[in-house]
């Protein structure tokens, strides 16, 4: 019997180690978050312009993921460059989100190991069309970490709740400095809400004054937004808004931004 219960304890001390091992592909945080990992085996790029095409990775590893629920945060790649002057460009639709360099010595180019960690972070919340890295040079790619974030619907269910935006005030930053936009309340609620209007805004913070004087920033909410996005937090629980600061600039020298500042009720 006690080798028995040995045995068992043994069982799901191994099944618990291979479900939280990174190199599983796929993990969930919170059933939120998704980390993908992505096996590359040390492809090599030449040239300009070479492309990893993520979704199609993506779906080809996970046919059943539906990416249109999905934000794409952050890529990270596990790459080398011969000459230490390798470029890597991450493009979501049209646009280009983040660019890094990737280190890397002739000497250590040849050899299996040597790689370096590479990180391309994604701004904003419209991720449609293609999600692409672009390799500039002479480059070898041995992993691709994919960092999903789903998608919160304001008016989809939360245990039952559905939310309800409500504009406090519209800030219409402007051009060229960090516009300060401070909008005064007294409501409760359970979430913020952005709404971009017009042109591209670039957030630089979002910070909100609760009843009980307690001040959070929600670093979430900030980057550079396109027109039409609604990026939006909950908070934990229902909580009294005395008031909620944003700082932006807008992206189009020729006209204003216009930010709809939302509480989620």
């Amino acid at each position: 019997m006690k080798l028995l219960t040995i045995a068992t304890i043994a069982l799901s001390l191994t099944s618990l180690e291979v479900a939280a091992r990174p190199g599983g592909g796929f993990n969930n945080a919170q059933n939120n978050n998704r980390r993908i990992v992505i096996d590359m085996n040390h492809a090599h790029y030449r040239g300009q312009g070479q492309k990893i095409f993520l979704k199609r990775m993506i779906q080809q590893k996970h046919p059943r993921i539906r990416l249109q629920n999905f934000n794409l945060q952050r890529v990270r790649l596990r790459a080398k460059s011969k000459h230490g002057r390798g470029t890597a460009v991450l493009l979501v639709g049209q646009r280009s989100q983040d660019r890094a360099n990737i280190p890397g010595r002739p000497r250590n180019f040849r050899r299996p190991g040597n790689y370096h960690p590479v990180v391309l972070q994604s701004f904003g919340n419209r991720d449609r069309g293609a999600w692409q890295v672009e390799l500039n040079g002479n480059i070898k790619v041995n992993r691709v970490v994919v960092v999903l974030k789903r998608k919160h619907r304001p008016g989809g269910g939360n245990g039952g709740h559905r939310y309800q935006a409500t504009t406090i005030c519209t800030h219409k930053p402007d051009p060229f400095l960090v516009d300060k936009k401070v909008c005064r309340t007294n409501q409760r609620a359970y979430g913020l809400k952005l709404q971009i209007n017009k042109n591209d805004v670039d957030v630089s913070y979002v910070q909100v004054t609760f009843r009980n004087g307690q001040t959070q920033t929600f670093h979430q909410l900030s980057g550079m937004l396109g027109e039409g996005s609604q990026p939006s937090v909950l908070f934990r629980g229902a909580r009294n808004v005395v008031s909620v600061k944003v700082g932006a600039t807008s992206t189009n020298l020729f006209g204003k931004a216009r930010i709809n500042i939302q509480l989620l009720k």
